[in-house]
């Protein structure tokens, strides 16, 4: 893949809470409900970051539950996700230090507020003058 720095991009898929051995990476069952090839969400961050991309930020993420107990044996132990993830591109030579953020409210149907992430949102700072 290819990305320019500036660039942002969302990651939808299935994370666990550790790496999956093989038996159960290969197990055709868990494969076919997507939890077989489910990634580690430390794996997620290691390989973003190998490809220039900042740690990403966690946008959304629900609980998957496992209503079968021949698969809810099998994989005892290990929690599933499904989650979004936002990852921005930062070039290298960028000076990281803190920064404040000030949002104008220019995004339609997001002029009040705009969510950043699952922790943080950028409220509109109005500035008044007479």
């Amino acid at each position: 893949f290819f990305f320019q720095d500036g660039g942002e991009m969302y990651f939808s898929d299935v994370y666990v809470n550790k790496r999956l051995p093989k038996n159960l990476r290969d197990h055709k069952v868990l494969l076919g409900e997507c939890l077989g090839g489910a990634l580690w969400w430390l794996d997620l961050i290691q390989l973003a970051q190998e490809v220039g991309f900042c740690t990403p930020r966690l946008v959304s993420s629900s609980l998957i539950s496992i209503n079968n107990k021949e698969l809810e044996s099998l994989i005892e132990g290990y929690q599933f996700v499904s989650a979004t993830f936002r990852l921005f591109r930062v070039p290298k030579n960028i000076k990281r230090s803190r920064y404040q953020v000030i949002y104008n409210g220019s995004i339609t149907d997001k002029e009040d507020c705009l969510d950043f992430d699952a922790s943080f949102k950028f409220k509109v700072s109005y500035t008044y003058s007479n």
